[in-house]
């Protein structure tokens, strides 16, 4: 997915014109507002595939590592969460864990070593 993305990328911004000074004031304005927004929806498709890359993962991590002794959530950070991340950002996360988790002392052993592997 990430090989995709990238090429994706390469493609989209390779399809973005210069945009040239000759042109008259208000039609520049326009062609710089639409290339904007092209560069948007390019940032948009990244930051979305780097969201399901991480659904997959996590997802495979719960059919490898089994059962799940809490509730967590996986969250983004850095770029991610500022949705600038770019075709080769790495993914700087946490995994949060279900408030109270560390408190159970009978399944406590069981999170941390569950979280620990991941």
């Amino acid at each position: 997915m990430a090989e995709e993305m990238r090429e994706e990328t390469r493609e989209n911004l390779q399809q973005l014109t210069d945009i040239s000074y000759e042109v008259k004031k208000n039609e520049q304005i326009s062609l710089e507002s639409q290339k904007i927004e092209n560069v948007k929806k390019i940032q948009s498709h990244i930051t979305q595939t780097y969201i399901e890359i991480m659904k997959i993962i996590s997802q495979e991590d719960e059919t490898i590592m089994g059962h799940l002794p809490c509730k967590f959530a996986i969250a983004g950070m850095g770029s991610l969460a500022r949705c600038e991340i770019t075709p080769y950002s790495d993914f700087e996360h946490i995994i949060l864990q279900e408030e109270g988790a560390q408190e159970n002392k009978e399944s406590f052993e069981e999170v941390l070593e569950h979280f620990h592997w991941r």
